[in-house]
């Protein structure tokens, strides 16, 4: 195992030391899958194949759904009629979205030690959960991500991960997300803390851990891809990269509504990540067209891209986020 330039973030291959610490476990880990679901039916069945084919743990699958119309409850009451541990959460009266559907299964008092997200339409290799796990334990607050191959309605790869280019950090975290929640594992006493604390506007779920990560807690960045991501034409977000400078902007402006209140929350812990947080707020705060020069030309943020990070002082140069 390798340390990169961020304390907070290890890159890792684990080929050659997985078989080893898999014959470490004592008995298979339990892991609690938390899935949302609104409308998923179409590609549903094989993400829950893919769930349950998992090796060397033992699966429980947490589902709220969001209000579908369509057979996707079906789907998953088939699940449970056929003897899988499939936990069907109550609906509620409101429609959540996506990222608060999430919270919603983050606040359950769950059994089980390891936690993981799904998403609907996803597969999963069969090694995903179990190579996650075995690095959990070596850190506190640890929170294994990695990054996927993108699929296409057929599930055909159309698109290979191309990692990260630049430590995770809080210094990124409040401009980009890039741990992605479909290839997030975790300890359950980890989700517990993070549950004590969640915001009321996220930009996402994943992106409001990433944050959390990088302030408290230990990045663990696989190198290995073990998540298959299907986008679509119905992806909640899926990953195309829009070139509308409003909608670029609005993007930024939600993850700056997001940086201000995870300050607002712990902004009384003294975490010294957390103060990054907040220098990089006051950067860019105010009409001072000094202060802005200064924020843009300043360290307070970046994004994987060079170039992004380049286009992304222009923009707040320019604009006011």
């Amino acid at each position: 195992m390798s340390d990169c330039v961020s304390l907070k973030m290890y890159n890792i291959n684990v080929h050659d030391f997985l078989e080893v610490k898999v014959g470490e476990l004592s008995k298979k880990p339990r892991v609690a899958v938390l899935m949302a679901t609104f409308n998923g039916e179409k590609f549903i069945r094989k993400q829950i194949e893919s769930i349950f084919n998992q090796k060397n743990v033992n699966v429980s699958l947490y589902v709220f759904d969001d209000g579908s119309s369509d057979g996707t409850l079906i789907e998953i009451e088939n699940w449970v009629s056929n003897g899988y541990s499939v936990h069907l959460i109550p609906r509620l009266q409101i429609k959540l979205g996506a990222s608060q559907s999430f919270f919603h299964l983050m606040r359950l008092n769950l059994s089980e030690k390891y936690v993981s997200f799904a998403d609907q339409d996803d597969i999963w290799l069969d090694n995903h959960l179990i190579q996650a796990i075995t690095f959990i334990e070596q850190v506190e607050n640890g929170i294994v991500c990695s990054g996927r191959h993108l699929i296409d309605d057929v599930g055909s790869v159309f698109a290979r991960a191309v990692g990260i280019q630049k430590p995770l950090s809080v210094k990124n975290a409040v401009v980009e997300n890039v741990v992605y929640g479909n290839t997030i594992v975790l300890h359950k006493d980890t989700l517990n803390r993070i549950s004590k604390n969640l915001p009321k506007n996220p930009v996402m779920h994943d992106s409001w851990l990433y944050l959390w990560g990088s302030c408290f807690g230990k990045l663990i960045y696989l190198n290995d891809i073990t998540v298959l991501y299907r986008i679509h034409s119905k992806n909640h977000l899926g990953v195309r990269r829009s070139l509308n400078l409003f909608k670029i902007l609005d993007n930024q402006r939600r993850f700056m509504r997001q940086n201000r209140e995870f300050v607002n929350i712990f902004r009384d812990n003294g975490n010294k990540h957390v103060k990054a947080v907040e220098t990089h707020i006051n950067a860019f705060s105010g009409k001072s067209s000094m202060k802005k020069i200064k924020g843009v030309f300043g360290d307070t943020f970046y994004r994987q891209s060079a170039l992004d990070s380049l286009f992304l002082r222009f923009l707040f140069l320019c604009f006011r986020v």
